[in-house]
């Protein structure tokens, strides 16, 4: 048990040595693609959000496998929407709709955007019925394969969505542009009220 301690030891010494030189590299030079993006996640739990961004950013020039790729890039957007960059983490959901474990949740943040932010309440629906169409596609593999709920939440979420987006849309057809009807009561005329 002793021996075992040690070794923890000596690879947590390990790696804090790692993360100080990551974090002391201003460049970039010599570091793997791999090593940023865990350096961004832990940045970001370290509330140095702009860093983080930095790293991930850093970590997807460099060129990350394609699984860590699709997530560093879920990382960025969400990092750009916390920051109020919501046009970057909306191009950043748009590579991403595509993508087997984020398209969902791309989707889902595509149609929060195109809803509150564009006001385009039919984009913003065609999202919202898309990430239904992968969360439900991906919970029926899912329970095929492993007998269990996944997805419920998001997929409560995007039902509810829909629901309201294509009220909302009803609701804008069914009354068109609003004028104000004529008055049909008579404006009283001045009088001339007795002294």
């Amino acid at each position: 048990m002793v021996r075992h301690n040690q070794m923890d030891l000596r690879g947590l010494a390990a790696l804090v040595g790692k993360i100080d030189a990551l974090l002391a590299s201003e460049d970039g030079r010599d570091v793997e693609s791999l090593d940023l993006f865990g350096l961004s996640h832990f940045l970001q739990r370290r509330g140095e959000s702009q860093r983080a961004h930095s790293a991930c950013t850093q970590a997807i020039d460099l060129g990350l496998p394609k699984e860590y790729d699709q997530q560093a890039r879920r990382e960025l957007a969400l990092l750009a929407r916390r920051r109020g960059e919501h046009e970057k983490a909306a191009a950043l959901w748009h590579e991403l709709v595509k993508d087997e474990r984020n398209g969902a949740h791309a989707c889902e943040q595509l149609g929060v955007y195109y809803e509150r932010r564009k006001k385009d309440f039919e984009r913003a629906l065609e999202f919202a019925k898309l990430g239904l169409a992968k969360v439900r596609r991906s919970r029926a593999l899912f329970l095929e394969r492993h007998g269990a709920r996944g997805g419920v939440r998001m997929e409560h979420r995007l039902a509810a969505r829909v629901a309201r987006l294509q009220a909302r849309i009803e609701l804008k057809n069914r009354t068109g542009p609003t004028l104000l009807p004529e008055s049909r009561c008579p404006i009283p005329s001045a009088r001339k009220l007795p002294a």
